[in-house]
Order: C-alpha cells, then structure tokens, then sequence
C-alpha cells in the first residue's frame, strides 16, 4: 500500500474510530432516558390520579359530615324512622319531594355523583330516596356492616370499575335515625377521559379480572407483568413487534381484595419525538469526521507530493546521480 493511502487510512481510522464510539454511547443514553423519563412520566399520572382519589375523599368527607347536621335530613329521617310503616304510599311520596330537591340540591353543591338517604328499620338501613346514578345501590344495608366504616373511604369492585362509598350515620335527639352513603363510579368513562388526556393506556386488574382497560390483544402480557409484583414496579416488555413500558401500582379493595392499575405506553412514541435530536447529533458527528478529513485529505496532497520528491531524490543520489 502506497504511503498516502497509508496515511489517508491512519488519519480515518484515528477520528472515526473515537467519533463511532462517541455516537454509539450517545444514542444508547438517548434510548435509555427516553425510557426513564417515560417511566417518570407515568409516575406523575400516578400520582395524579392517587391525588385525585384523595381530594375526592376529603370532600365527600366534608360534605357528609354537613349534610347528616342538617336539620331538614334529620327530621326526615327521624320521621321516617319512626312512622314508616303508618304512611300511605301517597303520603310518602308527597312527603318524600321535599328530600329529593334537598337531596339534588346538595348533589350540585358539592359535586356529588350519588347520594342516599336511609331509614333505621331495627339493625338494618332502608333506602329512603337518592339523586344520582343508582348503579350497586343497595336497597338495605346490614347495621352491623357499615359500624366500622363511618366517614371511612372504601372501594369496592363492580363489573364496569371501582366505586368509592362513604357512610355516615344520622342521629337526631341523640338517637341513630338513618344512614347516608355517598358514591363516586371510576368506571368506563373516567378511564376514557384518563387515557384521553395523557396519551396512555391503562388497565384496571383485581385478579385474574380486568374490571377497566380491558383489551384482548395486552391482557396476557399484563397478566405476566402482575406476576410477583407486590410494589410499584417499573417494567418493559415487547409485544406485537412494539416496545412497551409500563408502570403497575398496586392497591386493596374492601374487603382485603388486591387490586393493579397498570399504566402503559409504546416507547417508540417517545423515541420518534427525539429522532429529530438525534439526526442533529448524527449529522454533527459526520461533519466532525469529514471536516478533518477533507482538511487532511487537501494537506496531504502537498505533503505526499514533497515526501515524493525527496524519495525520489535519495534514490537518484544513491545511484550516483547527483546532477539532481
């Protein structure tokens, strides 16, 4: 090999050997913050959402502490407890028009979903008249059941999502006259409108069963993910073809039952919004390489030329020739 190719690859190899280790390191970090900081991302929806349970509960709290004060639903309540049985359905009804404006009135007060008002019938509750979506409303509730639970916020399980109660006893003159419940559904819709404002999906799992985010093509791999996973867990997975990464907070639903939300996104989507970063850094270390070498590469043609001339010139004085 002559000696300017020999220099022309010595100077190559020197710059882009360094330059391909540079680019290589710089777009593995690239992948690996991207994947960081989708999995901070998904945090930050969870925390929001824990955050929106919580201030939801402060206020349900709130506002049925006020509401069993009230005096209008402890006199009814207290009536109810005592002459039921003696009023006629009519009378009921006439009677019962008064709590339900009451009743709705408080609804848009404090932006509740659903409130009910029960009657003390012995050691149980009966449903006396609510305002709102009426889903898993019971129409009696045991006494001894819900002692325990006063002003508590407790989750249960239905078969469209999770629903928030909270109980409250209503005492007039000292006595226990009814009950109030109030109720908040996280179901299909609050899902919808999560997924909606983030850009990602979600999955509500207690189980083996999917009570929200249900999608036949995800669920296995979410299964899998739920194994051993008794933490906040960060996870990757790959399915479709498509990298995944996901985040699962584990929960408990009344009574004791254990329960995941699982929030996912696609990793490609994050990476194609810092393709456009990437071609900056790739078209940066290009010229870094082709600016030296094209600097050289005009050098060397000089330097190669006088290298040559002297070659040639110790040749001819070694043969004798010294008219040169």
């Amino acid at each position: 090999m002559k000696l300017g190719k020999k220099l022309t690859l010595m100077s190559v190899t020197t710059i882009l050997v360094p330059m391909l280790i540079v680019i290589f390191f710089a777009v593995l970090t690239i992948f690996r913050n991207t994947t960081i900081s989708q999995w901070e991302y998904l945090e930050n929806i969870q925390d929001h959402v824990h955050e929106e349970l919580i201030q939801t509960e402060v206020e349900y709290r709130k506002s049925i502490m006020r509401a069993a004060e009230d005096s209008t639903i402890k006199a009814k309540l207290y009536f109810y407890e005592k002459y039921w049985d003696s009023l006629s359905d009519s009378l009921r009804n006439y009677d019962l028009g008064s709590l339900t404006s009451l009743l709705e009135n408080l609804s848009y007060r404090d932006n509740l979903k659903l409130i009910a008002a029960y009657r003390r019938d012995g050691d149980v509750f009966k449903l006396v008249d609510h305002y709102g979506q009426a889903k898993f409303l019971p129409g009696s509730i045991d006494k001894k059941s819900v002692e325990g639970t006063y002003n508590k916020a407790v989750y249960h399980a239905g078969f469209d999502g999770l629903y928030l109660k909270i109980h409250y006893p209503v005492f007039s003159d000292g006595k226990l006259v009814g009950l109030l419940l109030y109720m908040r559904a996280y179901d299909s819709l609050y899902m919808k409108k999560l997924t909606g404002t983030y850009n990602v999906r979600a999955s509500v799992v207690t189980g083996s069963r999917f009570l929200l985010g249900s999608d036949p093509k995800m669920d296995g791999e979410i299964k899998k993910l739920l194994e051993n996973s008794q933490t906040a867990t960060r996870r990757s997975f790959r399915l479709g073809g498509k990298s995944w990464t996901a985040l699962i907070h584990p929960f408990t639903l009344s009574p004791g039952i254990p329960g995941s939300l699982i929030l996912y996104t696609e990793r490609t989507n994050a990476l194609s919004e810092n393709r456009g970063m990437l071609f900056q850094l790739l078209f940066l270390a290009l010229l870094c390489v082709l600016i030296p070498v094209a600097a050289f590469s005009i050098k060397e043609v000089r330097l190669i030329a006088s290298i040559n001339e002297l070659l040639s010139a110790t040749t001819d004085v070694s043969a004798g020739n010294y008219r040169t």
